[in-house]
Parts: C-alpha cells; structure tokens; sequence
C-alpha cells in the first residue's frame, strides 16, 4: 500500500447486499482507516521517537566474532514526517558502518538513523479466471500476487544530519576506534517526537550546598513532566569546607586499653649492704622534767615525764623511775647509734618467671555518636571537580564552555585543594548551558542524575539548576 499524503483517505466503501468486491475496493477501505491514522498522527506529533529505541553497545557474545563492531537497538516506537509509526517489536542487532575517529571523544558522522519500510511476503499464484455472471467481463481477471504487506523498518548509517523530509529519525552516535569497534554510543542526538501544540514544562529550580569530597560525592535527582526543556542551566560554586565539623563535635567516650611488653624473669637472688650507720638515740633535752611527787613513803620518790608537745600537768604520768635511779635514767637515753657492718645480704629472694601488665582505662560513662579519625590536614576547597550527567562525564565540555566566558577559564580546571583564588571560588562558572553539550539527553518523563566528585581535597559545592 502506498502510504503518502495522496491516499484517498477521505473515501470508505459503502456497503450494501450484493455489491461486487475487488482488491481495489478492499485497499481504498484500508487506506481510509490507515490514512486518518497517520494524518493524526503527524498533526498532532512532530516525527521522532516517540518510545523507546534506546541504542547500546552489543553485548559481549563469544560466538560472534563481530559483537564490538554492532549496537543493540531496543524495541521502539517512533512516527516519521508522514505520521507512519516505525514499529519496531523486539531488540535488534546492528552492524556499525562509519568512519573511526581520529580524536578520542570527538565525532563526525555515524549517525544511526531508522526509516519505515514496507515489502510484500507470501504470495499467491492461481491460474483461473474471474467471469461475472451478471456482467461479462471484457477479458480475464488474472489471480496472483504477495497476500501480505509488512510495515517494516530500515536502519542506516549517516555522514550528516538528515533533511525532515528524508523520513530518517536519528537515534544515536556512535564512536569508533582505529579498528572500527564501537568505543561508546552518543544519546544527545536522538530526535524526540513531541506535541505540535505548544508543551508546558514545569519550571524547575534546584539549589543547594554539600560539603563533599571523593568518598563523598553530591548526587542530584531530578525528573521532567511536560515535554523536552527549552533551557537548562547549570551553575556551580565552590566554598570553603565548614568549621562546623571541627567545633561541634557529638559526645563522646575515649577507650584505652594497653599491654606492657613482656619482661624477662629474674633468678634467685640477694642485696649485699654496704655499712650502715642509724641515726642518734632519743635526745634527753626531749624528756621535760615535770615535777617531784611523794607515793607513799617518804624515801619513795618518782619522777613524772610528759612528751613536750604534750605538757599535760596531771596525775597521769608515767612513773618512769624512782629518785634513786634518775642518773640511772639519764645514762640509758643518752645519744648514741647502731651500726651494720658492710657485707650482709639480704635473704635470697625467689625467682620472677618472663610475664607482662595489662591494664584497661575507661572513661566516664556518654551518649552519643564517637565519630571516627581522619589522618590529615583539615579540608578547605576542594580540587578538580568531575561533573557527570546519567553516568556520562560533562566536565570537559563544561570547561569548553567556560573557555568562552573570559581568558582566566582555559587553563584551569573545575577546583584545586586549598586554594581559595581559583575562578570557582572567587566568581563560579557562570551558566552552563547542558543542552549545548553533546550527549546529554534530557527526556521528559524519566528519571535524571546529576553527580558532582571532587578528585582531590574536601570543600563545599553550591549548586543551582534551572529547567525551563
């Protein structure tokens, strides 16, 4: 069936008892219900993909010796200039055939695009002829021809984008290596069907900061409803690390436990004194004579002697002596020492077998989190930013962006640790235009990941998005 904007779609057959059907009749019935469908479908779509056709590198296939020169293109739905629907029901393998690039990264070429197609299958060949009783016919009606007509699809490899009315939908990019091996396959070309009525996108604004550093990337999620953004702009600022985390630390206890070293064990052994002298005996100025007291008898006398600190004139003392022997007294607490001759030992000790001290020391009991210990200088910016979008690294097309923006841009890159003079830290980038960068695709009704890795250091990121 021939599918242009020519069809007779506006005529149907009309029924009734008796009439005569041929082929012809049956494709103007056709070609009124298929016509109406695709003039629908191209005044209210614009051609493009409409659902899926997602393009991958070929999984690896032992068996195929040509696996990493094909690109897997998944089931898919698309509408082309003339509203036809490029069906494609199951996932195709597709031989790559482009030319490889010179340049790692950069691309020319190799655009996969996908077209409809018909053919006709399963033909009929009968040698009888058709004659009508009620009219003759002027001549025979010959039976014969292809009983089936499939609406198919057809894949091609472009040098340049192609003309609307070409009816190619572009798919992909793809990168090829010196030997013609897919290396990576580029999204931000695929051609999106959308409505010809104006869309409404939900304006977006995300903003935000995180302290980050390569343990701890900031990763953003963010989803569009309406249709594909006209604007998408991203701008990024550097800031220095908060002290927050170095004064506001959560409570805490510290533990120690150790063990001493092992010692090594000691045999029996003995101390040899060298000579030893005491110090002099209890002074007699340190006795205070008190009083003279009458016990008894007349010839039975004593002497009462209080400690001096103590001087207690009572009748408590201690009757040390009596008169008669008081030289006796006073010779026995006359200054004098003892001395230890040199050469005498101790007794033997016994032996120390090798042993060791443990020991635990705990603090006070506190609640809380004990946070770990990072070795280091503190964190202040951090250096060399890597920006990804849907796991696709941006950053060398952020920066040929910022190249434009002023002569300080082209050497630099996006951060250095510890530098608070950097270009991201003093003014930021500026807006980063996401939809001039190739490969970035940013579909409506899908799920989208930002993420933002610092290499080197620690710092704190300002972020913005804006989707328009």
């Amino acid at each position: 069936m021939c599918a242009s904007k020519t069809d007779p779609v506006r005529e149907r057959l009309n029924y009734f008892n008796g009439q005569r059907l041929t082929a012809s009749d049956l494709r103007t019935e056709q070609g009124h219900h298929v016509g109406m469908r695709r003039v629908l479908n191209r005044s209210l779509y614009t051609q493009g993909i409409v659902v899926g056709l997602d393009v991958e590198r070929a999984p690896e296939d032992p068996a195929d010796p040509t696996w990493k020169h094909k690109v897997l293109v998944r089931r898919g739905l698309a509408f082309d200039h003339l509203g036809r629907e490029i069906f494609v029901p199951e996932d195709v393998l597709v031989l790559v055939m482009g030319a490889p690039s010179t340049t790692p990264g950069v691309v020319f070429g190799n655009l996969l695009a996908v077209s409809y197609r018909e053919h006709r299958r399963q033909p009929v060949h009968e040698r009888c002829a058709v004659v009508t009783p009620y009219k003759p016919c002027s001549g025979d009606m010959p039976w014969g021809a292809p009983s089936r007509i499939v609406a198919d699809w057809a894949f091609s490899f472009l040098d340049a984008w192609p003309a609307e009315e070409s009816g190619r939908i572009v798919l992909a990019q793809v990168e090829l290596n010196a030997n013609c091996e897919v290396v990576r396959v580029i999204p931000g070309v695929r051609r999106y069907a959308i409505p010809t009525k104006p869309q409404t996108v939900r304006v977006m604004a995300l903003e935000g900061e995180k302290d980050v550093n390569a343990a701890n990337p900031k990763v953003l999620y963010f989803h569009l409803e309406g249709g594909f953004p006209n604007v998408a702009t991203l701008h990024l600022r550097s800031r220095q690390f908060s002290t927050l985390h170095y004064t506001e630390l959560a409570r805490h206890t510290h533990h120690l436990d150790g063990e001493l070293s092992t010692q090594p064990g000691v045999d029996a052994h003995q101390h040899t004194m060298g000579e030893i002298t005491t110090g002099e005996g209890l002074d007699p100025d340190d006795l205070e004579f008190q009083s003279l007291a009458h016990f008894g008898s007349d010839a039975d006398y004593a002497i009462r002697l209080w400690e001096p600190a103590t001087k207690a004139n009572t009748d408590a003392g201690h009757v040390l002596h009596n008169l008669s022997q008081l030289a006796e007294l006073r010779a026995i607490n006359s200054l004098h020492t003892h001395s230890i001759a040199a050469g005498q030992q101790t007794n033997a000790a016994g032996a120390v077998p090798a042993h060791s001290h443990n020991f635990t020391t705990l603090s006070a009991d506190e609640t809380g989190h004990q946070p770990g210990v990072r070795n280091g200088a503190a964190y202040t910016y951090f250096g060399e930013l890597q920006v990804k979008l849907n796991g696709i690294n941006i950053t060398a097309q952020i920066l040929e962006q910022l190249k434009a923006n002023g002569p300080d841009w082209p050497n630099l890159k996006l951060g250095q640790a510890n530098n608070a003079a950097h270009l991201l830290v003093t003014t930021g980038t500026g807006p980063i235009d996401l939809l001039r960068i190739p490969g970035v695709d940013l579909a409506p009704n899908q799920e989208h990941v930002l993420e933002f890795i610092p290499t080197a250091g620690g710092g704190q990121l300002h972020y913005n998005l804006y989707v328009e």
